[in-house]
Formats: structure tokens, sequence, C-alpha cells
């Protein structure tokens, strides 16, 4: 049983592309005139074995890294909080009845 269509698998040159973009955000979020960052994390993206342990370890240090950043602010969204806006990637109240940026397989 196939959980996510074959379509959504990126080819090479699609991921190529993601990774780009990415490191090209965190260049971005070290320059002077960089953004203020917000995210919500679901507790989920934290225990899901992603890439094996040691990619698990880098990735939560670098997440850990971060949060020294006074431009930066990560919050997790605990499983016992149940179904919230934030795990849509919209919150009425703050935007304003728009979608925020998102990231994922799926457009906003």
């Amino acid at each position: 049983m196939t959980l996510w269509p074959t379509e959504l698998t990126p080819s090479e040159e699609q991921l190529e592309e993601r990774v780009s973009l990415r490191m090209g955000r965190q260049e971005r979020l070290c320059t002077p005139d960089r953004p203020e960052l917000w995210a919500v994390l679901d507790e989920a993206v934290l225990r899901r074995p992603v890439g094996g342990q040691v990619v698990m370890c880098e990735q939560l240090a670098r997440l850990l890294g971060t949060t020294a950043e006074p431009h930066i602010t990560v919050q997790v969204l605990p499983f016992d909080q149940g179904e919230h806006d934030v795990l849509t990637g919209h919150d009425p109240i703050r935007d304003g009845g728009q979608p925020p940026w998102s990231e994922g397989p799926f457009p906003n």
C-alpha cells in the first residue's frame, strides 16, 4: 500500500532545487537585514526518525543552535494539545485570514 502518490516523489533535479532554496533561506537568516523567524513545529517532526540516528542528532543540534539567535523563535506543539490551526499552517488571528508560507509536499 502506498501512502503517497508516485507523483509526489521528487526528481533528482527537484531535490537539488529544494536543497538550494533551503540553503539560501539559511544564509538569508545570517545577513544584517535578516528577517524574524517564528516556527511552530509539531512534536511529530522531532520524534519521527528520518535519516538515521546520526542525522537526527545533527538536525536537533542545529535546531537547538538556532534558538540562541534573537531573531529566531522555535516552539513545539505537543501531542497532548490535540488538533490546532497551526497544524494546517494557518492561524487566522495572526495572518488576517491568509495562510503563511509552509514547506512540504503540498502547496499552500
